[in-house]
């Protein structure tokens, strides 16, 4: 991976996005994530800081009425930040790509990969500045695919703006709440069978291949296990003389635990 934590410059920001969603395209080809919907793109009123006085001495006024996909980036920009990431947000199966032929990536997943990029519970001394970068990868795909949410009143709102303390909080209770890990397997095959193979007799043609390719989901898995670990180790914490000697413990203690079992 060629960018890192330190790296939270425009720039910077925009590889991770690139480097992130390369991949959970890649896995989402192979097999989308279960349940998921087409990207959330609800007809707004596109309120902008200008026109009549409202509270406050705060001028408003609606233009005319838009979908955020076909929103400037300016006018999504002057959208007011008014929705919280609630609990409905965290879980939505909405796609976060508003490109019409991109596959469906979840915000959900999305949060997690970024994560396992940057690593940030394996990192020693770097957890604040990997989820400040985090955070920050976060914002900029919300606003590079003009995201809203779904509110009762208006129909859809655009997010505030996330925090890190938020973007860690989302993460650490996704890791607790996960039970399974990364051999956990949905389908046995990827999705790319040549030919019309068992679909005529009803055998999707991901169930006649390798299962190679890992889907959306399974993906999701293996990072989110690998996340767990290492937050549950305080993988962070530890220098890598430190790991070493931990990884030499641990194979001295296996191998007296041989010798007396007598295996």
């Amino acid at each position: 991976m060629s960018v890192t934590g330190n790296d939270v410059s425009a720039e910077g920001v925009k590889a991770l996005y690139e480097e992130v969603i390369e991949k959970l395209v890649a896995v989402s080809e192979v097999e989308a994530p279960q349940n998921s919907l087409p990207y959330f793109n609800p007809i707004l009123k596109n309120e902008v800081p200008d026109g009549f006085t409202k509270n406050n001495n705060q001028k408003y006024k609606y233009v005319v009425f838009k979908a955020p996909r076909d929103m400037s980036d300016e006018e999504y920009m002057a959208m007011p930040g008014k929705g919280n990431l609630t609990q409905e947000v965290k879980a939505s199966l909405c796609s976060l790509l508003m490109d019409e032929n991109e596959p469906p990536v979840l915000l959900g997943h999305f949060l997690v990969c970024v994560c396992f990029t940057l690593k940030v519970f394996s990192t020693y001394g770097m957890m604040a500045k990997n989820f400040a970068m985090a955070t920050e990868t976060l914002n900029y795909a919300l606003d590079n695919n003009h995201v809203v949410v779904p509110h009762s009143k208006c129909v859809g709102q655009r997010l505030r703006k996330l925090q890190d303390q938020a973007v860690r909080q989302w993460l650490e209770e996704l890791c607790n709440a996960f039970s399974g890990d990364d051999s956990q397997r949905t389908f046995q095959g990827d999705g790319h069978m040549d030919g019309g193979g068992g679909e005529a007799v009803g055998i999707p043609s991901r169930g006649l291949t390798s299962g190679e390719e890992q889907s959306a989901d399974e993906y999701y898995r293996y990072m989110l296990a690998e996340l767990k670990a290492h937050k549950d180790a305080k993988t962070w914490l530890l220098t890598a003389s430190a790991r070493e000697q931990q990884r030499t413990n641990n194979l001295m203690l296996s191998n007296i635990n041989s010798v007396v079992a007598g295996t």
